[in-house]
């Protein structure tokens, strides 16, 4: 097969070494004839010596491009074996069901393989977290003279349906490359836009504003303030857009607790009631709003970050759990996590800003955009830390 000069695919071979593993050899050297012995992981030959077994193989997993589970005769007693030994043992550790479940979980191209006359396990005979691979075409290999004339069309076969998948695959990537922060922060603008709209909007041929603005009790929802709707009650009438340092300030749940300790400001519009937190002050309420859209970066921020750690580029290697690039820069897992969390909430809060301060100044003179740091002690926002802490 002439791959051209496509980078060569990355197999991952799982099996069970007391299982027919010369056969499984086999089917590896066709795989290697395609593809080079160097990108088809098998684990006793492609592992090098004092390499952390469990991480290598997680790390060959999330890389490869086909997983290749083989089922031999003796692959479901073992595994029954195992789960046996890992009920009186939680300690025991099924590697072959461990690469499984992670191929699953990682969406992997499989591709199971049943030799020497292995039978199609039953799903009820598998654990909950394999199972999937149930759904795909498994190839039956019953002997040696089957294997020279099914591989080349199993290879075939794999050559197509990846081939498919290419292109999709590539756009996907290209799109993961790009930091959502922008995009959320378009939402997020629209929104606060809408809402404060909703604040100004006046009673037709009247300089009165349509909109009541009610204060809600947080714990029993009881009504126990209104902004008027007079110029002079809504002059000064301001929303503060409150961007924490860290995303977890952001999730629901830390803006649960502080609902706890503050009001609620209800603007009852015709389209939709909008809620924001509010707080007492000398002359009236302050409308808070913590933009919980921030939340949605931690995954993209994990995905990010796992994707560095398992494929560093050319210019960077690994030293103790650490990564030094050309300029010997050491960052570690969670200095990592935190410069690039760090970073997209700072690239937010730009892009928010850039929108609030290009808008009419009905909108932005509305608009506040205040930042939380638990660390600074001086700031206007010092006070959320005794609800945060």
């Amino acid at each position: 097969m002439n791959l051209g000069s496509k980078p060569p695919r990355k197999v991952f071979i799982s099996y069970r070494r007391d299982d027919n593993a010369d056969f499984v050899y086999h089917i590896r050297t066709w795989f290697g004839i395609h593809y080079g012995l160097e990108n088809v992981y098998i684990d006793i030959a492609s592992n090098q010596a004092g390499a952390e077994f469990d991480k290598v193989i997680k790390a060959t997993v999330q890389d490869c491009d086909v997983f290749v589970p083989i089922i031999g005769p003796k692959w479901l007693k073992i595994l029954e074996q195992n789960l046996i030994a890992k009920a009186i043992d939680s300690g025991k550790v099924d590697y072959v069901n461990e690469e499984i479940a992670l191929a699953v979980k990682e969406n992997k191209y499989m591709c199971p393989i049943c030799i020497k006359g292995a039978k199609v396990p039953r799903e009820k005979q598998l654990p909950a977290e394999i199972r999937p691979m149930l759904t795909r075409h498994v190839i039956q290999i019953p002997d040696a003279e089957a294997l020279y004339t099914k591989m080349e069309s199993v290879i075939g076969d794999i050559e197509k349906n990846l081939s498919r998948l290419d292109q999709p695959r590539k756009e996907i990537q290209k799109l993961e490359e790009t930091s959502p922060a922008a995009g959320l922060a378009l939402g997020y603008y629209n929104f606060i836009q809408s809402a404060v709209r909703s604040i100004n909007q006046k009673k037709e041929g009247s300089d009165e504003y349509q909109n009541d603005v009610v204060i809600l009790d947080s714990k029993d929802r009881s009504e126990i303030d209104r902004i008027g709707t007079g110029a002079a009650d809504r002059a000064d009438v301001r929303v503060n857009i409150v961007v924490p340092s860290k995303i977890h300030y952001a999730t629901f749940a830390s803006v649960g607790r502080l609902k706890e300790h503050m009001r609620e400001a209800v603007i009852r519009a015709a389209a939709r009631p909008i809620s924001f937190l509010a707080s007492e002050n000398a002359s009236g309420h302050d409308l808070f709003d913590i933009p919980t859209t921030l939340s949605s970066m931690q995954s993209w921020i994990e995905r990010r970050i796992n994707l560095r750690f398992s494929h560093p580029s050319k210019d960077e290697w690994w030293q103790d759990g650490k990564r030094i690039d050309e300029h010997t820069w050491y960052r570690s897992r969670e200095d990592e996590t935190q410069f690039l969390q760090q970073e997209q909430i700072e690239r937010f809060g730009f892009v928010l800003k850039w929108w609030v301060d290009g808008d009419d100044l009905e909108i932005n003179q509305r608009i506040r955009i205040l930042w939380y740091d638990p660390d600074d002690t001086t700031s206007e926002m010092a006070w959320l830390r005794s609800i945060w802490k």
